[in-house]
């Protein structure tokens, strides 16, 4: 048989092709005078077949006599380490696992896979968690901390691996939250973009063993160069699905890839039934009866009533470094509070010696805060937490800085931003930003006098084109800001300060809060030295 015929009953074809392109093989020229062989890269008869029984091709690969012997000693030195090369083929009802059987070529392609045998058979099976994707901000499922919670309290029951699939939804939490659980796992590591099968063998064979310390499968890219993958679903959501004894699914929407994968999983009847776990929602749906219908799981997680969007002061528990500190509200003399001054309407720019920054609601991880632990406290949480603007300016309060960003920034130094325009002025511009799912402004934030920022080192912004930027000097380019196409940002008037903002550096009489509703400034002015000021007005008479 030719190398480029693909014949689905011989995976070791592309084995020998990739190891003859790689030079791992003597060819009949630099084999002269030893025992005749088969002459590779023209035709692969003479050679002895592997038995189609065989589930680790790198025993049949060391017994190949034209191996060169440096491969054979790494290859050997695998094998005793427990290492092994598969086809990712799935007995059914008892049958013997053929070597790209239909089933793995349809769901996972003509792919080997390579990794310790305790991965590849475990004993106590493996689990996978899969969702379609939960919108921005998780707005499809802002409970997923809590059902997440639940599936690996599940899987910590029935003692399985955890399959660990990059790219899919939640990963980076999933692999985090199984590791504080102290769930075993088994990392699934996807090839490269384009990366070819005799560079993929060279990087996973010729590893010393000493370095495969991690759990981990890892899936080789397709065998053979006519197989296109483009149009296909999600390899890591094929393999999750295909490979799981146990599946466990976050949210399944409509028409979309997961459902797909599940409804061919219970087609082809993959695993045994019951085998799959899916939450179930409050109301429960036609689509979820007819996932029970087909032999589906469904449990139901109790959704949590989301907090108020701040928590009251006196109540406040900050936890830090694993360290909690309980805040106690102990009577002391209230800072002045006072609706915005009607002298500060103003449309004279002159007139306002304010710069004013603002403080925005966010679902992230916070300016100092890593995403791992931003994902552990939605875990304690429970829930997507969306920080309200209110929440965000009483940590600046608490810590007594201001903490500067790279975000939107064309400079990739950290910087704090202002606005020249009198807050009256700059609220009633306040407008929805869809491409930035918030707003450009909130009525929450601080007031510092410009005289004192200019002391920090306070700029106004350069608003200017590319080429504009690009001759600026190293110290002028952090002031630098595009002035818009679709939006005009000049009539920002932005100020900015490199670095954090440390309010302690300032006069006490130079900075000013402001919040929303007379409550809130009236609560904040119970604990902290600065003058407070709403911005909500009464209605008119």
């Amino acid at each position: 048989m030719k190398p480029d015929v693909f014949d689905p009953n011989c995976p070791e074809q592309p084995l020998l092709k990739a190891c003859h392109q790689l030079g791992w093989l003597y060819s009949n020229a630099l084999a002269a005078g030893q025992a005749a062989g088969p002459t590779f890269g023209h035709s692969w008869d003479g050679l002895e077949p592997a038995p189609r029984s065989s589930t680790c091709w790198l025993q049949w690969l060391v017994a190949v006599p034209e191996l060169k012997p440096n491969v054979k000693r790494a290859l050997r030195e695998q094998l005793a380490a427990g290492f092994r090369l598969a086809t990712c083929d799935l007995p059914m009802h008892g049958e013997a696992v053929q070597p790209w059987s239909g089933r793995s070529l349809e769901w996972i392609g003509p792919r080997y896979c390579f990794g310790h045998h305790s991965c590849l058979n475990p004993t106590r099976g493996i689990s996978a968690i899969v969702s379609s994707r939960l919108g921005r901000r998780h707005a499809h499922l802002p409970e997923w901390p809590t059902v997440l919670e639940s599936i690996l309290r599940d899987i910590t029951r029935t003692r399985s691996q955890l399959l660990l699939t990059p790219g899919s939804t939640l990963a980076d939490a999933i692999r985090d939250f199984a590791a504080i659980a102290e769930i075993p796992t088994v990392s699934l590591q996807l090839p490269k973009a384009n990366e070819s099968l005799p560079a993929w063998m060279k990087k996973v064979l010729m590893q010393p063993v000493s370095k495969q310390t991690q759990p981990m499968i890892l899936l080789s890219p397709v065998a053979l160069e006519n197989r296109s993958e483009e149009k296909r679903d999600p390899i890591q959501d094929r393999a999750a699905i295909y490979l799981a004894e146990r599946l466990y699914c976050l949210l399944v929407r409509q028409r979309g890839t997961i459902e797909r994968l599940l409804d061919k999983r219970l087609s082809e009847g993959l695993h045994a039934t019951g085998s799959i776990f899916l939450r179930l929602s409050e109301d429960s749906s036609p689509a979820d009866r007819e996932w029970l219908n087909r032999g589906v799981v469904g449990w139901y997680v109790p959704r949590i009533t989301p907090d108020a969007p701040w928590i009251p002061l006196q109540h406040f528990i900050h936890t830090e470094c694993g360290r909690a500190t309980t805040h106690t509200s102990r009577p002391r003399l209230r800072q002045l509070t006072s609706a915005i001054p009607r002298a500060w309407s103003t449309d004279d720019i002159q007139d306002w010696s304010w710069l004013t920054h603002c403080t925005r609601s966010s679902s992230g991880a916070g300016p100092d805060e890593s995403e791992a632990v931003q994902r552990l406290r939605l875990w304690q949480a429970g829930r997507e937490i969306e920080q309200h603007p209110l929440s965000s300016l009483e940590r600046i309060c608490r810590d007594g800085r201001i903490l500067g960003s790279r975000r939107l920034m064309r400079s990739k130094l950290r910087c704090v931003s202002f606005s020249a325009v009198p807050l009256p002025q700059l609220l009633e511009r306040r407008t929805y930003r869809s491409h930035l799912a918030r707003w450009d402004w909130e009525p929450f934030g601080l007031l510092i006098s410009r005289r004192a920022l200019q002391a920090l080192g306070a700029k106004p912004v350069i608003y200017g084109s590319e080429a504009d930027f690009r001759q600026l000097s190293a110290d002028q380019r952090p002031f630098y800001q595009p002035r818009g196409t679709k939006q005009d940002w000049t009539q920002e008037l932005e100020w900015r300060v490199v670095g954090d903002v440390d309010l302690s550096a300032l006069p006490r009489d130079s900075i000013r809060l402001f919040t929303e509703t007379r409550e809130q400034a009236q609560r904040l002015a119970e604990r902290y030295a600065w003058p407070v000021f709403w911005t909500e007005q009464k209605p008119k008479d």
